[in-house]
């Protein structure tokens, strides 16, 4: 799924029905976050908003229950859909760490100062999240994940990474 928008932080996508009464797979951008835990209420795309009446880690997902949706044919129909909460809903992130989508509109550089993008968008998805980069010789996906994401420098919002090698221009093929 696609975010562009910094007022809202997409969570993740609902995956199919977990049992008969309603609860869904989630797959959150971070597993590792736990947020989720701690959240009222979710905006499930363009669907409108729906209480979060339980949330639990269940390996790569997250098992959820939200309200209205109470049969598997419910959760069925929010299969796909992408979850997001309005960015002024969180809390300020922790010293060294940065929401995915405050990056959006960062230059992209390489270890050795090469340009290689502008980050125009999140991908949400699975069990990963990936970050949109738009450059002259096409858009490619970046993993959002730490050993890629080296630095940032806030100030001029540069980001740099660390890529393994072949990953842009497999992408382009």
């Amino acid at each position: 799924m696609r975010g562009t928008s910094q007022d809202r932080v997409i969570l993740g996508t609902l995956g199919r029905p977990h049992g008969l009464k309603g609860e869904l797979r989630f797959f959150p951008g971070h597993p590792e976050s736990e947020l989720l835990e701690s959240l009222e209420v979710v905006h499930l795309g363009e669907r409108g908003e729906r209480g979060v009446l339980g949330a639990r880690p269940a390996g790569r997902f997250w098992i959820l229950e939200l309200e209205g949706v109470r049969d598997r044919d419910a959760a069925e129909a929010l299969k796909g859909v992408e979850v997001w909460v309005p960015r002024d809903t969180l809390p300020e992130p922790e010293e060294g760490e940065t929401y995915l989508t405050d990056l959006i509109g960062c230059e992209v550089c390489s270890q050795e100062g090469e340009r290689l993008g502008r980050i125009t968008g999140l991908e949400v998805g699975g069990s990963q999240a990936f970050l949109t980069v738009e450059a002259s010789g096409g858009d490619w996906l970046l993993p959002a994940v730490e050993a890629f994401l080296v630095e940032l420098d806030e100030a001029s919002r540069i980001l740099t990474v660390s890529l393994p090698e072949g990953l842009v221009e497999s992408q382009r093929e």
